[in-house]
């Protein structure tokens, strides 16, 4: 799904959210972020795609990233990451972010 909204830090600060939320095939004005740092965003309204989970104690997404590195005198290098979240919490959805655009660098 592709999404509009506003990034902000959880209350806990360890999460990061996006607020008023717009877009085709959106279930919530809220959103938990997954899989990427958006600590350069935070306070900039953005273009999200991503797979949104389930609200419920079975909603689960999951991001995997894949990195490769070329080098010329060693080795290549390849690193995968996978991120995945399980669960509900206070009735917000998951949404794992796979690509971010910003729109611009105010919410308002």
């Amino acid at each position: 799904m592709t999404v509009t909204g506003c990034v902000a830090r959880s209350a806990s600060g360890t999460a990061f959210l996006l607020n008023n939320v717009e877009g085709k095939g959106v279930t919530s004005k809220s959103y938990i972020l997954v899989g990427d740092d958006l600590d350069g965003h935070v306070g900039h309204f953005i273009e999200i795609k991503g797979k949104a989970s389930n609200i419920g104690d079975d909603a689960k997404v999951e991001v995997k990233t894949k990195t490769k590195v070329e080098r010329d005198e060693a080795d290549d290098k390849t690193t995968e990451t996978k991120t995945t979240m399980e669960g509900d919490l206070a009735g917000v959805p998951y949404l794992g972010v796979k690509s971010v655009k910003m729109i611009r660098n105010t919410c308002m």
